[in-house]
């Protein structure tokens, strides 16, 4: 399965933009939203809307908004209406201090929906770059006993690094997140934001991003996993055309 991820600047142009891509490329099975709080438009909002588009929609829930209860309640009501998949993240903290937090975690919110809803795909994150490798898969290992289906990760920039995550969790469903880094200033961002590693011979433009993208593409083919593309900074349709050329 490929996935596109969109971020929800509005409803009516996201829907715009999946109904096209979608049909543009028939290699995508859906629309990944993330949740970014300083837009109005949150991603269960947005999965809504698509739902009712009949696209496969899998809206990010940070964990830490809402309690539990009412982050159920909400996912319930999206399964109504055609939800089938959802990935639990933690969620950063917000900028604005007055933003209400919860004492929930990925792996409470990922319990509570398998006992609740249990035929929904609950994925959780991936992040091979906030912790060593031993801390990460041992975390993962408890989100897989807490009732996760898989992972959505953080974009890998090389398939080596890809590749010892897909051996440790070889029997979870797998999306490997793949996104171009084509600046310098976005490379910056990657190394000093999120503790990204960069193999010794990245460049970042086009052409080096596509390379990595179908290589990636192809290594998930190859564990029989799957992929969602996080065109940042880029023309999603330029973008995609070159990837599945």
């Amino acid at each position: 399965m490929n996935l596109l991820e969109l971020v929800p600047r509005d409803i009516d142009t996201l829907k715009t933009e999946a109904s096209h891509l979608l049909n543009r490329f028939t290699q995508l099975s859906g629309i990944n939203i993330p949740d970014v709080l300083r837009l109005p438009t949150r991603s269960t909002d947005a999965a809504s809307s698509l739902l009712s588009e009949n696209i496969l929609a899998i809206p990010h829930i940070r964990a830490i908004d809402l309690p539990i209860e009412t982050s159920l309640n909400t996912i319930k009501n999206l399964v109504k209406k055609g939800l089938s998949h959802v990935l639990i993240i933690s969620g950063d903290l917000p900028q604005n201090p007055s933003h209400a937090l919860h004492n929930v975690t990925p792996l409470q919110l990922i319990k509570a929906l398998k006992t609740e809803l249990p035929t929904l795909k609950i994925y959780a994150g991936l992040d091979p770059y906030r912790q060593s490798l031993k801390a990460e898969v041992a975390y993962c290992q408890e989100k897989l006993d807490a009732g996760a289906n898989g992972f959505f990760t953080q974009p890998f920039f090389d398939t080596h690094l890809a590749e010892i995550f897909l051996d440790q969790f070889q029997n979870a469903e797998f999306f490997i997140g793949i996104s171009p880094v084509l600046t310098e200033t976005s490379l910056h961002y990657w190394t000093q934001k999120n503790n990204a590693v960069f193999p010794s011979d990245f460049v970042p433009n086009l052409d080096h991003a596509i390379t990595i993208a179908k290589k990636l593409t192809d290594l998930a083919k190859t564990h029989g996993k799957s992929t969602y593309h996080m065109p940042i900074k880029v023309d999603p349709e330029v973008y995609l055309e070159k990837v599945f050329d």
